[in-house]
């Protein structure tokens, strides 16, 4: 009965939001006096559903254990307690990342159906109003493993008054980011040198920036059989992009790469 609970009030918690009076034929009491158990990154969503816990308990009677950590302790901690078999009634995860791997291990419950019995799931929650494309990115062999909470994209932003002053063309595809990049560090604006570029580059917050890069060449998380895709060279090539750009053309001492680099004309390259 635990797990039943668990899988339904991960939609449920996703669909607290809305009126309660929308779900007005639904049994919300039926799980009464159980507890659930949530591992959560630190992170927007979880900031907009964390006050509204209590309500979901109120109208439930389910108690709600909600654990927040910083995403790199996060994603330790998640692990950690999925092989020791801890007790997890939800957690977030990054579909593209960690899908077919946690499918594999046994750690994701296919929501189908129960999403499908009328006794557990409102018909007036309906999958339909999610973006195929988010279902799509939920879904291992056919089974919806989760439900989407938030899509992310990565955008290129730049000083527009720069570009013109300097003449230089928007980028439209890796090798012109690059050189647009290459361009610009090391040039002088009001007194002080640029840098080319700017990315993420410590830690888990690098792989949603650099996920971008990885498509970009072709490469992917895992190959056709749930493993470690890092050694294709589609993945080498995003890495050794990423780490050249950033080291070449970022902020000093960025924390994502070692090695020399090409230095504005006042600064002394970092021995290798």
């Amino acid at each position: 009965m635990r797990r039943i609970a668990s899988v339904v009030s991960m939609t449920l918690l996703c669909a607290v939001m809305m009126s309660a009076t929308a779900f007005a034929q639904a049994d919300w009491k039926q799980f009464q006096g159980t507890e659930i158990r949530f591992l959560m990154n630190k992170h927007p969503f979880t900031t907009f559903i964390e006050p509204k816990i209590p309500e979901f308990e109120k109208l439930t009677g389910i108690k709600v254990v909600f654990e927040v950590f910083p995403e790199d302790q996060y994603r330790n901690k998640r692990t950690i307690e999925l092989n020791a078999g801890g007790k997890l009634d939800g957690y977030m995860i990054m579909p593209g990342q960690d899908d077919l791997y946690y499918w594999k291990a046994g750690w994701l419950q296919p929501l189908d159906d129960y999403i499908k019995d009328p006794k557990l799931t409102d018909a007036g929650w309906d999958p339909k109003d999610f973006f195929t494309s988010f279902t799509k990115a939920s879904t291992v062999d056919g089974k919806q493993i989760g439900v989407v909470i938030n899509a992310e994209t990565s955008l290129l932003s730049y000083r527009k008054d720069l570009f013109d002053q300097f003449k230089v063309k928007v980028p439209t595809t890796m090798k012109e980011l690059e050189d647009t990049a290459k361009s610009f560090h090391g040039k002088e604006v009001d007194g002080k040198k640029m840098v080319g570029i700017t990315l993420r580059g410590k830690g888990a917050a690098a792989t949603s920036q650099w996920v971008d890069f990885l498509y970009s060449f072709g490469g992917s998380w895992t190959n056709a059989q749930g493993k470690s895709n890092f050694a294709s060279p589609q993945d080498i090539a995003a890495f050794k992009f990423y780490g050249d750009i950033l080291r070449n053309y970022g902020p000093r001492a960025a924390p994502c790469c070692t090695g020399p680099r090409a230095p504005p004309s006042s600064w002394k390259a970092r021995p290798p």
